[in-house]
């Protein structure tokens, strides 16, 4: 086997179950095992677009998958005066041409292959090798995961987003025991429940554990994914060293929604993509899977269960990249069920920020509502976001009070 393959081979199973396969002369021997291997994938990856790649395209059409060519200098080339390339034989260039129009990806190891190539045909897709990045992710298919507990209120909405805007393999939902009628309208988008009584953060974990493909999506069950929300975050996934992609939500509420706006034209949106959110985020499997939470995520309805899952990708290695692309998010407003004191006492116990930050943040929630609020031209930010400031204070001095949240049926008044 070519050393390039060798090391193609190794980058492909870092993050894909693969099944090496190679065509011998003698076809009908390894027809057999090679349907066997295709039956199992998602994607046909071949190199060169020689008999290999002419006889993938036939299958790959056969059992409905895609199929991936890698086009190397010789399969672009026409040099007649020394016989070289793909194009100056009859009977190559048939099979050739037939594999390129037929590819859903064309995979050109250099800007002089792509040019080549281009001139004489035009693929369906053709990216070069070294610009590439995870490009050829947002062709796959990935499991989601969505926790739920009395979420009946945007759930549908939430679902109805999940399987219009991403290629779903397996729609996981862990529900906490529902009494509403949470588990049926999971039931309707065909996905697999499973009920558990741990907590939130547990609850992920098992999430983590379930989900069998090499990238898999979070959303929360109060989240409306914007419309190509997987095709427009993945092109910001541009190399193997990341363990998680996240993009913004905007809260729907009014007063928090004005907020955010403000903010938005105070600074960048951009600049909001700093701290790690879990309601839309892409995770690369191997990074979370095996992940072990602190006592108190896993005993306690605790919050800030994100920052832990952030500490462990960064702790093993990998990278975390925000994207600009915005989604909805229909939480209820904190002040509204005091949830403020509850993000205090779990700032304090997994120590996500120190108590001279929080004074500092706090001592700054004034200035910060007014100027908020003028750009807004919104009075009501002024009271809302200072007592939404001290009630965090609140929860941080007095967390045994306030530690476990319990969570009711959603509202949103």
């Amino acid at each position: 086997m070519p050393s390039f393959v060798e090391n193609d081979l190794k980058l492909l199973k870092r993050h894909f179950v693969v099944y090496p396969v190679c065509l011998s002369r003698n076809v009908l021997e390894t027809l057999p095992s090679l349907a066997r291997s295709i039956t199992k994938t998602d994607m046909i990856f071949v190199w060169f677009a020689g008999f290999q790649a002419f006889v993938s395209v036939f299958l790959a059409k056969f059992f409905g998958k895609k199929l991936v060519v890698v086009a190397g200098g010789y399969d672009a080339a026409y040099v007649p005066e020394i016989n070289y390339g793909v194009f100056t034989c009859w009977w190559r260039t048939i099979m050739a041409v037939f594999v390129y129009k037929n590819a859903d990806v064309v995979l050109a190891v250099s800007q002089y292959t792509k040019r080549e190539l281009i001139q004489r045909i035009t693929p369906k897709k053709m990216i070069r090798c070294d610009k590439c990045g995870y490009a050829l992710l947002a062709d796959a298919t990935v499991d989601v995961m969505v926790n739920t507990y009395n979420s009946e209120r945007y759930l549908d909405a939430c679902l109805k987003s999940i399987v219009k805007n991403i290629p779903v393999k397996t729609l996981w939902v862990i529900d906490k025991f529902s009494q509403d009628n949470t588990k049926q309208i999971a039931l309707k988008y065909g996905a697999r429940v499973v009920e558990s009584d741990c907590s939130l953060a547990e609850a992920r974990a098992l999430g983590f554990r379930l989900v069998e493909t090499p990238l898999f999506v979070n959303v929360d069950s109060d989240v409306v994914l914007c419309d190509g929300w997987f095709n427009k975050v993945m092109k910001y996934w541009k190399n193997d060293n990341i363990g998680a992609l996240f993009g913004i939500t905007i809260d729907q509420h009014p007063l928090q929604k004005a907020y955010t706006e403000a903010m938005f034209k105070i600074r960048p949106a951009i600049s909001y993509t700093s701290v790690f959110r879990l309601p839309n985020a892409v995770f690369l499997t191997d990074a979370v899977k095996d992940i072990q939470f602190s006592n108190w995520l896993k005993v306690g309805s605790v919050a800030n269960e994100d920052y832990e899952i952030k500490k462990w990708i960064l702790k093993k290695g990998y990278k975390i990249v925000s994207a600009p692309v915005f989604s909805k998010h229909y939480s209820n407003p904190p002040l509204i069920n005091n949830k403020t004191f509850w993000f205090g006492a779990s700032m304090r116990l997994t120590k996500i920020l120190s108590f001279k930050d929080l004074i500092f943040r706090t001592a700054f929630s004034l200035p910060q509502a007014i100027v908020t609020s003028f750009i807004s031209n919104n009075a009501r930010l002024v009271p809302y976001w200072v007592k939404y400031r001290f009630q965090i204070l609140n929860g941080y001095l007095n967390w045994q009070k306030y530690f476990d949240f319990k969570r009711s049926i959603s509202k949103h008044d």
